[in-house]
This record gives C-alpha cells, structure tokens and sequence, in this order.
C-alpha cells in the first residue's frame, strides 16, 4: 500500500496537468486500498522470466521515500534569503498570471 501511495505523488510531481492528477488520484487510491504487505504488483515487472514483483513491509523501503508524500510548502512558508524553492514558486506563479494576464487581452 505504501508503494502505490508514494507512486502516486511521484507521478503527480511529473505530470502537473489538473486531469491527469484527477485521474490518477482515483486510479491509485482504488488500487492502494486494495494493495496490502506480501501482494504481487501487477504490471511492475516489465522484463520477461523474471518473477513478479510482490510487495515488502514498510521497513524495507528507505526513509526519504515517505519524504516524497509530504506536500511542499506554501510560498508563505519559505523564506526568500534560505530557500531556492521560493523562487522557483514565485517564478512559476507570475508566469502563470502572466499568461493569464495575456491570454484575456487576445
């Protein structure tokens, strides 16, 4: 359960798309509620004659895998002098008004 739970924020990380996010958020909460210690992760496997891959206790994964669930904090969180990613959000916030901006003068 703790594999698919961390497959999804890793997904939603890479495909920011609104859609996509809501489809995966319904896909993987359907099968991480059926996903339990010991099942067999249909599908992982993708090399032939090699065993399924069968999912392990939550011990066996290292720990900044559960790092990868928390949500980033919000730009009033960060501080502008000691994080990068204030900057990096703020950057992606104005682009956005941006175009928002120029999409409404055309």
């Amino acid at each position: 359960m703790a594999l698919f739970r961390q497959l999804d924020s890793l997904l939603l990380a890479l495909r920011p798309t609104l859609a996509y996010q809501t489809l995966l958020k319904r896909s993987f909460t359907r099968q991480a509620a059926l996903c339990a210690e010991g099942d067999v992760v249909n599908g992982a496997q993708v090399f032939e004659g090699k065993p399924e891959i069968v999912e392990g206790p939550d011990s066996e994964y290292p720990e900044w895998l559960w790092e990868l669930t928390k949500p980033a904090p919000e730009i009033s969180e960060l501080d502008p002098k000691q994080d990068k990613l204030y900057w990096i959000k703020t950057k992606k916030e104005t682009i956005r008004n941006d175009n928002a901006l120029r999409s409404q003068l055309s």
